[in-house]
């Protein structure tokens, strides 16, 4: 009897851990101010390098020191089993209202390079990612933003799922570059950095904010006709 009372209380606790979820904290910027908080590197197992300054603000940044290889390369991954950002960026976006994802980044590649975002659930797959089409040139802090809609023509790929389905549980948000075919496999090695990551909520459409400012007037109105 024991042991069935044990078994269930582990079943339960699994079921529970399972069904558990984060909901994401927006607005939320990463500017690695103290540490990595946590995000790791294109392979997954080490985390990124904490510069102390000269990252877009003068400030804080996380690094890597990687060769490239294949056609398109993860470079950074702020993932829910790694606990990056405290799971700050982790949840259902659609109902958390998380409207845009921006981040700055560099790199010393003797070419433009090509950005792209990818957003997953906690198994990362399915996913959907979003390609930057303005090659980031070198050596410069650049801004990438991303806007979190399903008409964002950025998005190039939902991996057989849809806009919905993903972005209703998101675990996995990583960064990642388009390989020149010069460079795919070279044993060089180029510096990738990344600052200030971030959510933002989403912005209004233009029909809702034409309500508010109608209630608004309508407020205003009231307020005129009650004064004696």
């Amino acid at each position: 009897m024991s042991r069935l009372i044990l078994v269930f209380a582990l079943t339960l606790c699994l079921s529970l851990k399972v069904v558990q979820s984060h909901a994401a904290t927006v607005p939320f910027t990463e500017d690695f101010t103290m540490d990595v908080a946590n995000w790791a590197d294109n392979s997954g197992l080490n985390l990124l390098s904490h510069v102390a300054a000269g990252g877009p603000d003068g400030g804080a940044y996380a690094s890597i020191d990687t060769s490239l290889a294949g056609t398109s390369m993860v470079l950074f991954r702020a993932q829910d089993e790694f606990n990056s950002s405290a799971h700050a960026f982790e949840g259902n976006w659609v109902s958390d209202g998380v409207g845009e994802f921006s981040a700055f980044v560099r790199h010393d590649a003797p070419v433009p390079l090509t950005y792209f975002a990818r957003f997953s659930s906690p198994a990362n797959f399915p996913g959907a990612t979003a390609v930057k089409f303005a090659p980031v040139l070198s050596n410069t802090w650049t801004e990438l933003e991303f806007n979190i809609d399903p008409g964002n023509v950025e998005f190039v790929t939902f991996e057989g799922s849809s806009f919905g389905t993903i972005f209703s549980n998101i675990g996995h948000v990583q960064l990642g570059i388009q390989v020149p075919e010069a460079l795919n496999g070279s044993p060089t090695q180029f510096t990738f950095d990344v600052d200030t990551a971030s959510i933002a909520a989403r912005v209004p459409e233009p029909a809702g904010l034409f309500a508010v400012h109608v209630a608004s007037l309508g407020l205003t109105a009231c307020r005129r006709r009650r004064k004696p």
